[in-house]
């Protein structure tokens, strides 16, 4: 039980933190983040083996 208690609140605290930083609700946060953080990875890998992250299609699954 202690393990689920500390894992919720590591989740949360990124996504309160990003909340705060932008202003926006927890639900909307919480659906934003996924998102943008599958983004800037895409892009991070794209620059990393040498392409270009504006040429990759960001939104497709």
């Amino acid at each position: 039980m202690e393990v689920m208690l500390y894992m919720t609140l590591i989740t949360a605290m990124p996504i309160m933190i990003y909340r705060k930083e932008n202003g926006i609700g927890f639900g909307t946060a919480k659906r934003r983040m996924p998102v943008e953080l599958q983004e800037l990875t895409l892009a991070a890998v794209a620059v990393i083996s040498g392409g270009d992250p504006k040429r990759i299609d960001l939104r497709s699954p």
